[in-house]
């Protein structure tokens, strides 16, 4: 059994890029689009604290380049303290996740309609991180071993029958891009206005309908709504 030095100081390097494919406009117009050199990021924790600024942030003196996360701040990112901890995998146990392997999904959230109150200011991205539970990673190899004296027989199958079989359990990290992006626009918001304005109209009918026709003191409420013009009474009278 093998394991590799300090995984946890391993460093990933990550880049990545995002285009609102909806708000494509003409070659004269810029798209709505970022590369991650050039956006400001976090790393989340899993209790949505903030861990890590990132370096593509404007005060950072690491500006334009990618990001650059250790596992260990990925691991922190998801909650777990240390790969010794004991794998809650269903066929593991109680290893530690050193020997039985980790499922870890980051997702990278993308958004510009918190940052300003129109919505549309710089778009922002960040990393969340969460440990799938009841996974384990691993991947079987199977490696031909030689000798000098198979080299000696010309059968294929003779060159078969000695093989070396691996299990490789490690950190598999899953990546997945989301968000929600927008931009400014008069149309909608117009069309918001109207139907907040009709829907306020219709609440108003629906209410005055009840009192006036359907509640059991409907001809008391009547009283208190309309007002009869003098002249309509002293024609009743006559």
């Amino acid at each position: 059994m093998y394991f590799t030095v300090q995984p946890e100081s391993m460093v990933i390097k990550i880049e990545h890029a995002v285009l609102a494919t909806k708000f494509l406009r003409g070659k004269e117009v810029k798209d709505l689009a970022a590369s991650q050199r050039n956006m400001r990021g976090y790393l989340h924790s899993h209790d949505g604290t903030i861990l890590k600024s990132l370096s593509s942030n404007k005060n950072s003196a690491l500006i334009g380049m990618a990001d650059k996360l250790t596992i260990q701040e990925i691991l922190k990112a998801a909650g777990v303290t240390s790969l010794d901890e004991p794998s809650d995998a269903l066929n593991a146990k109680g290893k530690p996740f050193r020997r039985h392997g980790i499922v870890l999904h980051m997702a990278i959230t993308y958004q510009n309609s918190e940052s300003t109150f129109l919505g549309t200011g710089d778009i922002e991205y960040s990393y969340h991180v969460r440990r799938i539970p009841y996974a384990d990673y691993r991947v079987n190899e199977v490696i031909p071993v030689f000798s000098s004296e198979d080299f000696a027989h010309s059968n294929h199958e003779a060159l078969q029958e000695n093989r070396l079989f691996r299990k490789r359990y490690g950190i598999k990290i899953e990546f997945h891009q989301s968000g929600k992006l927008g931009h400014f626009s008069l149309p909608a918001l117009l069309l918001h206005l109207v139907s907040g304005v009709g829907l306020l109209t219709l609440t108003a009918t629906i209410v005055d309908i009840l009192v006036l026709y359907i509640l059991p003191d409907k001809l008391r409420y009547r009283r208190f709504v309309y007002e009869e013009s003098p002249t309509v009474e002293m024609k009743k009278n006559q």
